[in-house]
């Protein structure tokens, strides 16, 4: 009798510890399942927030260059008024010295055109 009671005593000591291991390895799966699972969290998380920087520093760039563009192209602006009134006189001078000054006489390569004409 004593030696069936041992048995027993011994096989619910296994059956315990197969219960054990079985419930430690539950743990660890669980664990396992919800680290990956906070992994991909982690990274959807991420890789929205990244599209959503992106997006960002895209409109801060091109309003940045737009408002860059914007003031080159008054700094251009104001060169090309400062260049005008700069060469106003002279470009009416030429002009004027042109129109009014005439040459009358043809050149020998005109009266050459005109001959073989």
């Amino acid at each position: 009798m004593c030696s069936s009671l041992i048995a027993k005593l011994l096989k619910a000591e296994e059956e315990a510890e197969s219960v054990v291991a079985a419930a430690r390895e539950n743990r660890v799966k669980a664990l396992r399942d919800a680290r990956s699972a906070a992994l991909e969290e982690i990274e959807a998380y991420r890789v929205k927030e990244e599209e959503a920087f992106n997006q960002k520093l895209a409109a801060m760039n091109q309003t940045s260059a737009n408002e860059s563009n914007a003031m080159n192209t008054q700094k251009e602006l104001a060169q090309v008024a400062a260049d005008a009134n700069k060469n106003k006189d002279k470009a009416i001078n030429y002009i004027y010295k042109k129109v009014m000054d005439v040459q009358t006489q043809l050149s020998q390569i005109q009266i050459a055109s005109l001959a073989a004409a």
